[in-house]
């Protein structure tokens, strides 16, 4: 607790003089920031824990930007499921797009139009930003409120969150988890910091230390307690592979649909396959952007995150160095090896 203390009066005493030498033009927040991470006060200071259920182990790291704990015992609490809702699983850049888009026109027989998919979908239920009044958006859907402005069909919500938070077993509703390769995800986490923070983003290495392996229990754990839950409730609780859903997309909306028990005829599944596809998404990337109120700290500009990629399989492999590349492969294997969990699906794993 003394070191938290300290290191947050620290991060606070550096940003006043920062925010000093900054307004005068001295300085460019982002280099501070990057000070920040080799530092290792600034992932110290974004990283707080949230304990929702005092005297169990299901607290959880997140980004202080997203959340506050208040927020999200909002959800554990208030949130109440509706039958037939889908609920959208995924670790930060395992799919999570491609995923609430296939859940979206599935939902809407491949006739769903928006604006934003904001508009559409409560898209990142844990962003305490994302709310109408905090944004001046009527249109913005968040966990209370998505079934006032869209009546007349079933709700679709996208989340990071953990099954302590999410899961309510029971009832009409269902779960798509998506999962993807964990270097992959590494190097798309790196990617994205990259393009929001700039110079002051974190290096590779930096990622997997404090966010890859720590956020919502990091990447191993968080998948393995979604599995967890869709080998207790396999009727409730999908899991689905990102590189398989994108090598052959008709089949995953076969499948995703057969779960949440869709009768679809040839024609929807190829206007849900179609507008699910990076070349429907890709051209029209700004509807799938977060909303402009939305902010991750001083200098960054999530607006323009470029939420929709090719999501190219294999990269990681070659991109990330062969000494990280055996750091992850020790993480994954101390949280999945000796599970059920069809770890060796993951060659770079094995």
């Amino acid at each position: 607790m003394r070191c938290l203390t300290v290191c947050a009066l620290a991060v606070a005493a550096i940003s006043t003089g920062i925010g000093l030498f900054a307004s005068k033009g001295l300085l460019d927040l982002r280099i501070i920031a990057r000070v920040g991470w080799v530092t290792g006060l600034l992932p110290q200071f974004l990283l707080t824990f949230h304990d929702l259920q005092p005297g169990t182990a299901e607290g959880f790291y997140y980004m202080r930007p997203v959340g506050t704990s208040a927020w999200y015992q909002r959800i554990l609490s208030e949130w109440k499921p509706h039958d037939e809702d889908v609920i959208v699983v995924t670790f930060p850049k395992s799919g999570t797009h491609l995923s609430a888009q296939l859940a979206v026109q599935m939902v809407g027989d491949g006739l769903v139009e928006f604006e934003s998919i904001h508009h559409a979908t409560v898209m990142g239920v844990e962003f305490e930003q994302v709310q109408p009044s905090k944004c001046d958006d009527p249109k913005l859907m968040t966990f209370y409120n998505y079934k006032e402005l869209e009546p007349s069909r079933p709700g679709v919500i996208a989340t990071h969150l953990p099954p302590s938070v999410m899961m309510r077993p029971g009832g009409g509703h269902k779960y798509v988890v998506m999962m993807r390769d964990p270097l992959d995800t590494l190097l798309s986490l790196h990617s994205q910091n990259a393009k929001i923070l700039g110079p002051g983003a974190p290096t590779l290495e930096e990622i997997y230390k404090h966010v890859f392996r720590n956020m919502v229990h990091g990447y191993a754990k968080f998948n393995l307690q979604w599995w967890m839950e869709h080998k207790k409730h396999p009727e409730q609780v999908m899991f689905v592979f990102y590189e398989e859903a994108v090598a052959n997309l008709t089949q995953a909306v076969v499948n995703i649909g057969s779960f949440l028990g869709k009768k679809l005829d040839v024609e929807a599944i190829e206007r849900i396959r179609f507008k699910s596809s990076v070349e429907y998404m890709k051209p029209m990337k700004d509807k799938f952007e977060p909303p402009t109120c939305v902010s991750m700290g001083p200098g960054t500009n999530i607006s323009s995150a470029d939420m929709v990629n090719k999501g190219k399989s294999g990269r990681g492999k070659v991109q990330i160095s062969p000494e990280l590349r055996e750091e992850v492969k020790r993480e994954y294997l101390s949280i999945f090896e000796g599970t059920d969990f069809p770890w060796e699906r993951y060659t770079s794993m094995v």
